[in-house]
């Protein structure tokens, strides 16, 4: 038997404290129906206007991968990728009309996962920079997606982007071997890409050590499995 926890972290970073700025980054998480959800949103906007279309990706990138889960494992991804950033696009566009401002103040990266339990199986989409992470049941690190062009770019694919379907980065398969998966904002690595600094992030996470402040944000979402005996006992 197996009980899964989620930890989040969210750290403002200097430059927007010093601009009095909020926060850009946005974590949504959601346990229903045997399916354990993770999004992490860092959102690109220059005022606190992009909170808003960052908490909206979040939460409808959620919905998606949950409601569309079986259909993602399965699907070509080029179809997925089409049709999710079409419904995404859609709602922030409406935001903009409301708020009669251009829809680049809401775009965002996207990073996000489903762990099926039922299933034993897991999606992922990744749009943009930041990290996806896992940890395996032997110990192991290992990256699942890369940032879309590298550690230290500063350019990036967003969710407005033209052509941003072609960019969206798609995993599933088993997640039998899979302890931990982590969502990181490239706040994260930004200063050292190093296998240590994410080990570090890791404990500190679980944890509950606050992180170093960064010029950037810097956030985290992450899914622990713990194996529970017959006695309820972790193993």
């Amino acid at each position: 038997m197996n009980e899964w926890k989620f930890y989040t972290v969210k750290e403002l970073g200097k430059r927007h404290e010093m601009r009095n700025m909020l926060c850009q980054d946005r974590c949504f998480v959601r346990a229903r129906n045997h399916k354990y959800t993770g999004v992490l949103v860092d959102g690109i906007g220059t005022t606190n206007l992009n909170v808003i279309g960052a908490e909206m990706a979040a939460q409808s990138t959620a919905g998606y991968i949950e409601e569309k889960f079986n259909w993602i494992m399965t699907e070509d991804p080029a179809v997925i990728a089409s049709d999710y950033l079409k419904c995404i696009y859609e709602e922030l566009q409406e935001q903009a009309v409301l708020c009669n401002k251009p829809i680049r103040e809401f775009a965002s990266t996207v990073m996000a996962f489903c762990v099926d339990e039922s299933q034993n199986r897991y999606c992922a989409l990744h749009l943009g920079d930041g990290i996806i992470m896992y940890k395996r049941n032997d110990g192991q690190m290992r990256v699942m997606s890369f940032p879309e062009i590298g550690f230290y770019s500063v350019q990036t694919t967003l969710t407005t982007t033209e052509g941003a379907d072609s960019r969206l980065s798609i995993k599933r398969g088993s997640a039998e071997c899979i302890d931990q998966i982590a969502l990181m904002t490239d706040g994260i690595y930004r200063v050292s890409p190093s296998p240590e600094t994410f080990e570090k992030v890791f404990r500190s996470v679980e944890q509950h050590i606050p992180l170093e402040q960064g010029i950037d944000d810097q956030s985290v979402v992450m899914l622990s499995r713990d194996k529970i005996n017959n006695n309820g006992e972790k193993v």
